[in-house]
């Protein structure tokens, strides 16, 4: 019996021409798996921009999987003061 504990595979989301970081097709899965969870199958997945998750989903990472940075990333983001 399989059971399946994820909404939606990153493997699923190919990386697409002129792609070449996984980030784009990582930010394509969070947004079809809006409240759901999102597994990365075993593999190195290069990041170089950030992900930004804002739709409650989640991560399940097979214990071979990594996510890694293919430079520094720096993001600035403007919080409101007296908000």
């Amino acid at each position: 019996m399989n059971i399946c504990i994820w909404d939606k595979s990153v493997a699923d989301y190919p990386r697409l021409e002129n792609e070449h970081s996984d980030d784009r097709r990582i930010m394509r899965a969070v947004a079809d798996c809006a409240g759901g969870v999102l597994y990365f199958p075993k593999g190195i997945y290069s990041i170089a921009d950030m992900l930004v998750v804002d739709n409650c989903c989640s991560f399940l990472l097979h214990k071979s999987a990594i996510l890694k940075a293919v430079h520094e990333i720096i993001r600035h983001i403007a919080v409101p003061v007296g908000t």
